[in-house]
């Protein structure tokens, strides 16, 4: 999925929800799910989206 066209705002949002709903499906041992796979894949990519954004845009740190 392409996230470059999301703001950081919204990748924020969607990352911040992602988390949120594979908790939830935690919870109710929905993890053998194939959805929960692909949600948690997502919510990695958003995070490293999101880390790599920041890297970008605050040189004077040396990472996330």
């Amino acid at each position: 999925m392409n996230l470059e066209s999301l703001t950081d705002k919204q990748l924020h949002e969607m990352e911040r929800l992602l988390t949120e709903l594979t908790h939830l499906m935690k919870q109710g041992k929905l993890t053998e799910d194939p959805l929960y796979s692909e949600l948690v894949k997502l919510k990695s990519e958003a995070g490293t989206n999101r880390q790599k954004r920041f890297d970008e845009n605050n040189s004077r740190f040396q990472g996330y």
